[in-house]
């Protein structure tokens, strides 16, 4: 018994199909990129302090620190606060829509720097 995708046409009509389709992905794919950044939080900052991200994006910020907890709430991107603790990796992903200047702040009283305005602060850059 012949199935009817053992007939040549058929087979040369599913071949397209997934080529297609793959081109389709990775166009899809390029459209939102991925960013990632590795960001160290201390008391006296965040290294690096200024990420540029395009619009669109899908970005995705691995926090660690060394010293003490901090935390970001980056309702900007609809994100709840995020507590970042000694010793661990705190993942903060968002879409970057909106082009803009948008400012993570640390909302852990971490150090007498809050209390002088100093508190560490990542801005992130959104291209348009």
């Amino acid at each position: 018994m012949t199935s009817l995708f053992s007939k040549p046409p058929y087979q040369l009509l599913i071949l397209l199909f997934i080529i297609a389709m793959f081109f389709f992905a990775e166009h899809v794919a390029a459209q939102n990129p991925t960013v990632e950044f590795n960001v160290v939080v201390t008391v006296k900052g965040f290294e690096p302090d200024v990420i540029e991200v395009p619009r669109g994006s899908e970005v995705r910020l691995i926090f660690t620190t060394p010293d003490t907890e901090h935390s970001v709430t980056p309702s900007a991107f609809g994100v709840e606060k995020t507590v970042i603790l000694p010793g661990g990796e705190t993942v903060l992903e968002f879409t970057a829509e909106e082009s803009g200047t948008f400012k993570l702040g640390c909302t852990t009283l971490c150090s007498y720097r809050h209390f002088l305005f100093m508190r560490p602060v990542l801005t992130v850059l959104v291209e348009p």
